[in-house]
Parts: C-alpha cells; structure tokens; sequence
C-alpha cells in the first residue's frame, strides 16, 4: 500500500484535469461548483450550508419543484444542463436566494424525499461525531493516555493500523537518545 496526498489532490479534480489535457484550455474556477453540472455546489441557507447535486435534468425538474419554481425546469436557459452551464451567472444566485429563505433541515428534507442528492456541510464537531467516522472507525482511542485523535487515513486489508502506543512525554527519551 503507498499513498500520496499530491496523487489523491491530483485526483480530485481529475474531471478539470482531463477537461485541460483535452482541450488545452484552463478550466475557470467556480468556487465549490462543477465546471461541467450546475446546480452542482454548496449554497448557503437561512442557517447552514448545503451540498446540492442536481446531475442531470430529471434531478434539476425535481430540484426546482423543491425550491417553488417547477418553472426552472421549463424555461429554455435551464432545461437542459448545457443551457444552465452557459446560464450559470443567471441561475446560481436565483437558487442562492430561494435556499437562504430556509433552513438547511428543510431543504434536505424535501430534497432527499424527491430523490436528488444534497448533504449538508459539517463542521468539525458534526464530522467528528459523525455516523460516517464510526462506520469507518477514524477516531481512535490512544492506548495508554485515552486521548482521540483521527487515525491513518489508510486500511490494509480492511483494517486500519492502530497506534500501539501514546506519543511521547516531552523529555521521556531524552537520556536513552543523548546515551547514544
């Protein structure tokens, strides 16, 4: 097992990357949103932010009922996903402002029952809490101290290597290492 986080970096925004190799053009920045899907990226609500990720038309007609304006879905600069790239300046504020009418709970909510897929955006302690970081054991226990802290980001055959010990106390090895 070798990891890189360049290579995992490197990765994740491996859509631009290909869209640049392809192309030669230098894909424009679009904050947290998608080059190539809109609506595709984190909006701010009446209380916390969202992740909402209409991909495709039969999501963003459903995304629209959601947000009170089915009509979206019909008018030409939004009813195909090429059209609402090119109309991006034009529909993510219009989204922007239906979504800070209400609450982040809200809007998952109605978004998750029609099937399009949103989530919110954690904190720290909301990550660290998580279902997520349980199921995938993250958090782990230091032995001798009882001290949490995330664990490598790493599994060997579905198993995650554990700390055998605590770091050490300041000094603890200071005599054994200057006997050297």
């Amino acid at each position: 097992m070798d990891t890189s986080l360049f290579e995992t970096s490197v990765f994740w925004v491996e859509g631009q990357v290909n869209q640049h190799l392809a192309t030669g053009e230098v894909p424009k920045r679009h904050g947290t949103g998608a080059a190539v899907i809109v609506p595709y990226q984190v909006f701010e609500t009446a209380d916390r932010p969202i992740c909402l990720a209409a991909g495709n038309d039969r999501l963003w007609a459903r995304c629209a009922k959601v947000l009170g304006h089915p009509e979206w879905a019909e008018d030409e600069r939004f009813a195909k996903s090429r059209q609402r790239v090119k109309n991006r300046a034009v529909l993510v504020p219009l989204i922007a402002a239906v979504l800070r009418g209400n609450t982040r709970a809200h809007w998952i909510e109605g978004l998750e029952a029609v099937g399009v897929p949103c989530a919110p955006v954690n904190d720290i302690g909301e990550v660290a809490a998580s279902a997520q970081s349980a199921a995938v054991d993250i958090v782990q226990t230091l032995p001798e101290s009882g001290v949490r802290v995330v664990g490598l980001p790493i599994n060997f055959d579905r198993k995650r290597p554990w700390s055998a010990t605590s770091a050490p106390k300041l000094g603890e090895h200071t005599e054994a290492i200057l006997k050297r």
